[in-house]
């Protein structure tokens, strides 16, 4: 999660990429655009199969980078979540398309898909 100004309330989520080489060394780059694609859903846990069942996407979008240091910040009014019938964690999907290599995709937890209402 991010927050961009001086009140201690988070704003959105922050998608952090690692990036390493085929010796898993870490990569650092600039100044070479990265398409990213990213996915957001709300699923439950089917307790008997141990496998999470996806309840419907959340957030679909599309970014461009153009170094390893960047990070992707993804508003909380950008995620349609709804505080009032969803639980407040989600999966989540990324995809990198690179100019020479292919894709590379990964899943991740997202643990915020919005602010918590005051109580």
């Amino acid at each position: 999660m991010y927050s961009d100004d001086a009140d201690p309330e988070w704003e959105g989520i922050a998608i952090y990429i690692l990036w390493y080489d085929s010796q898993s060394e870490l990569v650092f780059f600039r100044d070479v655009p990265v398409s990213v694609s990213i996915e957001i859903f709300i699923y439950e846990m089917n307790w008997e199969t141990q496998q999470k069942e996806i309840i419907r996407c959340v957030y679909s979008g599309k970014v461009q980078i153009d170094s390893s240091g960047t990070d992707i910040r993804i508003p909380f009014e950008d995620i349609n979540a709804n505080p009032d019938t969803d639980k407040n964690f989600g999966t989540g999907k990324v995809i990198v398309h690179t100019p020479e290599q292919g894709d590379f995709s990964h899943e991740f937890q997202v643990l915020a898909l919005y602010q918590e209402p005051a109580k």
